[in-house]
């Protein structure tokens, strides 16, 4: 019965972060908010029995050690006095719920209240549940049975437009971020001891494909291709040859049914237009401005949720910069920097312990993840610690041998 208490909010909290996006307020009173909470009381309560194991205490005194931390930049933002506490609660919540995902893993992979396999099948579910859902919307609004802009509007859902071609605009969401990540993990689902049909991997394969697409975002696209190549790696010499064959098929076939002039036009449209070229110069604004703030405050930071009153690219939430490394740099200065890169390399440093194929693969997606902070806000969120979990969890797998059969993705 107390298993079930504790883990299934934990698995609602899963689903949650990966299929619902966010409204931009980081407020504990949503759907993902209340998940958050529900999972924290019961893990609280698992810790007022007298019977928990001692070894649990690596992973609390870790998790403890990180609030610490973050208190105390915390206190650092309030001594400097030029950050709003709006903005520093904010974004201690943001860190609060990347960090306690991975603890709450810990504690139950550790007590085997839970197996790695349903983690990943839960969220392999969740963003085929959401690029499904996504597609299905777009897809009535182009017929004209709902309006796609009204709807996102009425749910407080923060998005981003803009053209595609001719009659079809891109839509993106922060639950955009996961779906091609996963994708590497799903194709190669036979190595964490899950088996798929290769039918759902195909439609798996198909919905991300399509649902990255939609988000017309150069940074998730490439992500999509790289998830492609990584699984590819994985495979037996000649299942990569023919499989690198059938997908430039694939690709050619697509580049022809689409139309060339098409493709041509969408390329310019995502990498040569204006829009992009704007978007490009804005990131550079925010380096410039939050370099030259941070040489000001170079060792310790401004404290947590600081920005730079160079420039700020939110009125509502002025500490939130798409070239996040940066704005973490400014924020916790050189040594606090160095302490977050401590976990972030010991996870790193786990799927090097016993180096395969998979976990090389695992360790080039998740340093695509790390990279992609340099321009996208995706480095903390409750989906970015359930990203940080999952490619930590290769490392905990005893990879079986690949069957034969294992040797093909679609």
């Amino acid at each position: 019965m107390y298993r079930t208490l504790l883990v299934a909010p934990y698995i609602f909290l899963l689903f949650v972060g990966l299929t619902i996006p966010s409204d931009g307020q980081h407020g504990f009173l949503s759907i993902k908010g209340l998940s958050f909470i529900v999972s924290l009381l019961t893990f609280g309560a698992f810790f007022l029995r007298p019977n928990y194991k001692e070894d649990w205490l690596q992973g609390c005194s870790a998790f403890l050690a990180g609030i610490g931390c973050l208190l105390l930049w915390f206190l650092i933002g309030l001594y400097q006095g030029e950050t709003p506490l709006s903005s520093q609660l904010d974004q201690f919540k943001l860190f609060l719920v990347t960090l306690y995902f991975p603890f709450a893993t810990y504690i139950l992979l550790e007590g085997h209240f839970i197996t790695i396999q349903t983690i990943f099948k839960t969220a392999f579910y969740a963003v085929f549940a959401y690029a499904f859902t996504k597609i299905t919307l777009v897809s009535l609004h182009l017929l004209g049975i709902i309006d796609l802009w009204s709807l996102l509007e009425i749910l407080e859902i923060r998005f981003m437009k803009m053209v595609i071609i001719e009659g079809l605009d891109r839509v993106q969401t922060s639950a955009d971020i996961t779906p091609p990540f996963l994708l590497f993990f799903a194709l190669r689902a036979d190595l964490l001891g899950i088996s798929f049909s290769r039918t759902f991997k195909t439609l798996f394969a198909v919905l991300i494909f399509l649902s990255t697409f939609l988000s017309f975002s150069r940074v998730l696209l490439a992500v999509y291709a790289a998830s492609l190549i990584l699984a590819t790696l994985t495979l037996s010499p000649r299942a990569i040859r023919n499989t690198t064959a059938a997908s430039l098929l694939v690709l050619f076939l697509a580049y022809l049914g689409i139309g060339p002039t098409n493709v041509h036009r969408i390329i310019e449209r995502r990498f040569l237009s204006q829009d992009t070229f704007i978007s490009d110069e804005i990131r550079g604004r925010q380096i410039d401005a939050l370099w030259n703030d941070f040489l000001s405050h170079p060792f310790l930071g401004k404290g947590l949720g600081a920005h730079t009153p160079e420039y700020i690219r939110d009125a509502e939430f002025p500490h939130s910069y798409e070239v996040q490394w940066l704005a973490f740099l400014l924020q916790f200065g050189i040594i606090g920097s160095l302490l977050i890169g401590l976990p972030l390399f010991a996870l790193a440093q786990s799927l090097l312990q016993t180096p395969t194929r998979f976990r090389l693969a695992t360790l080039a997606s998740y340093l695509m993840f790390l990279l992609a902070g340099l321009t996208n806000p995706f480095l903390i969120s409750l989906a970015s610690g359930i990203l940080y979990t999952l490619f930590y969890l290769p490392s905990r797998i005893s990879l079986p041998r690949p069957s034969p059969l294992s040797h093909q993705i679609p």
